[in-house]
């Protein structure tokens, strides 16, 4: 298998790598394991998973694929951060082709595709795990394939984080909303 797409959690206890490619699965190892074995093995998408990203302590995942879809996965009982077998929670839609970057913060996973756009996702939990995610915006600007995402974090003086996008467009958007 090809592997597009990385995310490693840790934790006092354990250490878990998620690898994601072209098998169209999510594949959790144990780090410093010589198993030839995955731990589990998510699958669901219908096509190759190009992106990866943790949120929550670790006991979320979140995989986006050629499939133009990103799932929300359960790892808790994974990486040591919860208990129960992995599970998909919800299916995000919106994206109009693949889904090439994933990143998260506290409150939002942003998503980046071949759409030319970022997608901006709200993420809350709520009193037993996460509640649907919600559009919150999606910016558009890029011409091209949005490739990559970044963030920087807020500075004193300006409560709003920068989210800076690159694109095949050759360009690098900053974005900043309240």
């Amino acid at each position: 298998m090809d592997v597009r797409a990385i995310a490693m959690a840790e934790s006092e206890h354990q250490r878990v790598i998620f690898t994601a490619g072209g098998d169209a699965c999510v594949k959790a190892w144990r780090a410093g394991s010589n198993a030839a074995a995955p731990l589990a093995t998510l699958t669901g998408h219908g096509n190759p998973v190009r992106a990866l990203a943790l949120a929550h302590h670790h006991q979320l995942l979140f995989s986006g694929a050629s499939d133009a879809t990103i799932r929300v996965w359960f790892v808790g009982g994974l990486t040591g951060a919860g208990a129960g077998e992995p599970s998909c929670l919800h299916i995000l839609r919106g994206h109009k082709d693949t889904i090439w970057s994933l990143i998260c913060d506290r409150y939002f996973l942003y998503s980046g595709s071949a759409d030319a756009t970022v997608r901006v996702w709200s993420i809350r939990q709520g009193a037993a795990m996460l509640e649907m995610p919600e559009m919150a915006a999606v910016l558009e600007g890029h011409q091209d394939v949005v490739w990559t995402i970044g963030q920087m974090p807020s500075c004193e003086s300006d409560s709003r984080a920068l989210l800076l996008s690159g694109s095949a467009d050759c360009t690098v958007a900053a974005w900043a909303w309240d």
